[in-house]
């Protein structure tokens, strides 16, 4: 099948999603050439529309109160559902002997597997998004000695450079503007105590647990998988070797944001070499670096090494 390129104009039709895997063959030439007739069967639904309202809701609701739908969130019910209800009132409207159940199961599979999916991709962003927030609260102590308690980075030389050619260049004639792959570590326990102790004295609450968001975790494209099953040993705050887990800074969202060579150009223009001007006048806004940057940046600070 064909659509629009333009949002707007796919905004003001209905669409039919037909399988490419299970359709009996394509039928676009035949679509295209009866497309001027479509308009009848909106027609017909309005014409009958109290009738298919009256089918929609009671589908709706049979739906929304089955037993395949315990536990999946009111979003994801609402969502699938809607598009069941409708597609089986047309069906009983325009009195087509279609068989329901295995379309039933098929969506009712696939509305949990897909909510599963984004609760867990919410669980993993909560995670982050609290780490980051906890930093300017103070929940991982005032200062970055106190932060290098729990969190450790790593320049990753041997990754492959994740930005363009011209970049890449760039960065080769002036060191300071070159990209640098990392690697960050922290202490998955400590890190989530710290973050529950910080919720609660908010009044709010921190529920994953570290078993759930390192199942979670690990199916991040940025997860970096240990070459032992208890984790990867690393340093922090020069105290002993402890166990902990590892993320890639240029697959995360919040790590590498890609950004075209003007908008790169225009910002490395604006740079200043810090080792020429001193630390008072760097290169601060360079726009591939995402949030997590303001976690990596004070740990790569030579200026804080010595609180340690």
């Amino acid at each position: 099948m064909a659509t629009s390129t333009d949002p707007q104009t796919r905004s003001r039709f209905a669409h039919i999603q037909v399988s490419a895997r299970a359709r009996q063959g394509n039928h676009y030439d035949w679509f295209q050439a009866h497309s001027h007739e479509f308009y009848r069967l909106g027609r017909f639904v309005m014409r009958h529309r109290q009738r298919f309202v009256a089918s929609v809701l009671e589908a709706l609701r049979t739906w929304v109160e089955s037993t395949a739908m315990q536990g999946v969130d009111d979003r994801a019910r609402m969502v699938y559902g809607v598009g069941y209800a409708g597609f089986r009132a047309a069906c009983e409207l325009f009195d087509m002997p279609f068989e329901l159940q295995p379309y039933w199961r098929w969506l009712a599979d696939y509305c949990r597997r897909k909510a599963a999916e984004v609760q867990e991709s919410v669980s993993v962003d909560l995670f982050w998004h609290e780490v980051l927030t906890g930093l300017d609260a103070g929940a991982f102590g005032p200062s970055v000695a106190d932060w290098r308690k729990y969190f450790h980075v790593v320049e990753d030389k041997a990754a492959k450079s994740p930005v363009s050619e011209q970049q890449a260049r760039i960065g080769a004639e002036q060191s300071f503007k070159a990209w640098k792959s990392y690697v960050l570590y922290f202490r998955s326990g400590p890190v989530m105590d710290l973050l529950r102790t910080f919720k609660r004295r908010s009044g709010g609450d921190f529920p994953t647990s570290p078993t759930d968001l390192l199942n979670q975790m690990r199916m991040q494209p940025y997860w970096h998988p240990a070459k032992h099953a208890s984790g990867h040993r690393q340093k922090f705050g020069g105290a002993a070797t402890q166990t902990c887990w590892g993320i890639r800074v240029d697959l995360h969202p919040s790590g590498l944001i890609q950004v075209t060579d003007e908008e790169f150009n225009e910002s490395a223009a604006r740079g200043v070499d810090p080792e020429t001007f001193g630390s008072a006048a760097p290169w601060g806004d360079d726009p591939r670096k995402g949030d997590l940057f303001a976690l990596i940046n004070p740990l790569l600070d030579k200026r804080h090494a010595d609180q340690d």
